[in-house]
């Protein structure tokens, strides 16, 4: 590129603001630039603006756990413009992040390790089943193929994929990255130019790339895919010996315990991404935390669903102060059973208290209901044996308005009224044959409506 292009594009670069794409694309390889003012100045617009966090991804049925770095954290060294610079960095959200594909190498190789490892022939074969379910088949391992064509039952020219996914993992809370520095001090020596002598004269050739630091916390999503073939899940964990003859189907969800259980010691153990044989990429695994934390995680999202049906809830109900008074009862009905439905749930009161004040006030907006509509709301929670024996054997006792209520519902054409007249009517005995002359009695005689129906 020629220098007059170089000049004008210099102030835009300067003024990047995507941390991703400064590291990945656009570095200024101009004058005055340097390779450790280049990442520190990556670093800086990172720490300026990765506010927000990559969003996590749980597919159905997915298991999930955290760990902590132990050390700092190197992963695509050799990627990006700057040499041995790399770092992934998420284009979006500029956060560091570790792929799906090097997760998955990870657990892969600390199962290779177990089952290489292995003493025991049946343990050795079961091992090699949920490694071939979990990853798939053909493996990275000639010896490992081999074994499960010879003792398995494998066909060499097989291929099938694993039942498990293996998604990114992701910092849970805001990472920091950090300048770091490699330092050779016999250049001379490894370019074979000092006859096979290191010696201490020689200048040092500092190089540095960034880290993410030590500390940060990072969230592993394994997810089920689809049944598997040729594994039994889970017999290596259990101690037990699968079967070398014939194909079984796995369901998927049942291989995440030791695809997990690879992870957690590739991580320990192995560590991830470059310069692990010096102490970078290990990370600490603590269950008994992680589980506390998984625990709360499902609580703050039990919540916010029930926060979502609340809200959901409350939305559709009726606005009582709108309504006319003639219209109100079964509206405050609704709200009065959504009161009851999240009492029942202990929702915090602050947020039912508006309702209540509205129900109360509307509640005195609601017609007076006359003392046979009362009676018949009464009457409609009870049966009708129990309405003729508890209460209308005492008709002639009763005061003028209870009798004229009475009288008025028994006459309705339809409803609990009718339903208790009718089995009134129909009983030839007792103390009911006297109320039955006593309300065809008041009915004519006193209230002038006729005869009873």
């Amino acid at each position: 590129m020629p220098p007059p292009v170089l000049k004008e594009i210099a102030p835009l670069l300067a003024q990047v603001e995507s941390a991703s794409l400064r590291h990945g694309k656009l570095v200024a390889a101009l004058a005055n630039a340097t390779k450790r003012g280049e990442i520190e100045a990556v670093i800086a617009c990172h720490r300026r603006h990765a506010a927000t966090r990559i969003p996590p991804v749980t597919p159905r049925g997915a298991l999930t756990f955290s760990a902590t770095l132990g050390g700092r954290l190197i992963v695509n060294q050799a990627g990006g413009i700057l040499e041995n610079a790399g770092l992934n960095l998420h284009p979006h959200f500029n956060d560091p992040f570790i792929p799906g594909s090097a997760v998955k190498g990870i657990a892969a190789h600390a199962a290779w390790c177990e089952w290489n490892d292995e003493s025991d022939a049946a343990k050795k074969t079961a091992l090699a089943r949920d490694i071939a379910a979990v990853f798939g088949f053909p493996t990275s391992d000639k010896s490992l193929d081999a074994f499960l064509v010879e003792k398995c039952g494998f066909q060499e020219n097989d291929a099938t994929g694993g039942a498990v996914a293996f998604l990114a993992a992701i910092p849970t809370t805001k990472p920091a990255l950090v300048l770091e520095i490699t330092n050779s001090h016999h250049m001379k020596y490894y370019g074979g130019g000092t006859a096979g002598v290191a010696l201490d004269n020689e200048e040092p050739n500092p190089q540095f790339f960034p880290a993410v630091a030590d500390g940060t916390p990072f969230r592993f999503t394994l997810a089920p895919l689809r049944a598997a073939g040729n594994g039994t899940a889970g017999a290596a964990a259990a101690g037990k010996s699968s079967s070398s003859d014939g194909v079984h189907a796995v369901p998927a969800a049942a291989l995440l315990p030791a695809a997990k259980r690879w992870l957690v010691a590739g991580l320990t153990l192995n560590g991830v991404g470059a310069k692990t044989a010096a102490g970078y990429g290990w990370f600490i695994y603590d269950e008994a935390a992680d589980q506390k934390a998984a625990a709360a995680e499902a609580a703050a999202a039990r919540q916010r669903e029930q926060a979502a049906a609340f809200a959901a809830e409350k939305a559709a109900l009726p606005v009582l102060d709108d309504l006319p008074p003639e219209t109100l009862r079964p509206a405050l009905a609704d709200v009065e059973a959504f009161l009851k439905k999240w009492k029942a749930a202990d929702w915090p009161q602050n947020q039912l208290q508006p309702l209540q004040d509205d129900a109360a006030r509307n509640r005195k907006r609601l017609p007076q209901a006359s003392p046979a509509d009362r009676l018949r709301e009464r009457w409609e929670t009870q049966n009708v044996k129990a309405i003729i024996n508890g209460e209308l054997v005492k008709f002639a006792r009763m005061d003028t308005a209870g009798k004229e209520a009475v009288v008025l519902l028994l006459r309705e054409p339809d409803g609990v009224g009718a339903e208790v007249w009718r089995e009134l009517k129909q009983i030839t005995k007792g103390a009911a044959v006297a109320a039955t002359n006593d309300i065809r009695a008041h009915c004519k005689n006193v209230l002038k409506l006729g005869k009873m129906p």
